[in-house]
């Protein structure tokens, strides 16, 4: 469960070097709703790790 979520932050922080433009052209490409989902849900679990 731990790997997951570490690796999950991970590849988090990658999606966010990406540009907007970028990340919005790969939501464009496939299903808006499950990304979206995604990211709620790491927010929630970034809320629990803070500091």
């Amino acid at each position: 469960m731990f790997s997951l979520i570490f690796l999950w932050r991970n590849s988090r922080n990658v999606y966010s070097c990406v540009s907007a433009g970028s990340i919005h052209s790969w939501f464009a490409s496939g299903d808006e709703t499950v990304p979206s989902e995604w990211f709620q849900i790491s927010d929630s679990l970034d809320a629990g790790f803070a500091d």
